[in-house]
């Protein structure tokens, strides 16, 4: 996480949700449907 500028996992989270309208986990699940 340090290597993109967060320290802390829940506070990339909150700010990934915030701009995505998801959380990490939602949005890498959108992906694997579609590949499947």
């Amino acid at each position: 996480m340090e290597n993109v500028g967060y320290r802390n996992l829940s506070n990339f989270n909150r700010q990934f949700k915030q701009y995505k309208q998801l959380t990490p986990r939602e949005y890498r699940a959108q992906f694997k449907r579609g590949a499947s």
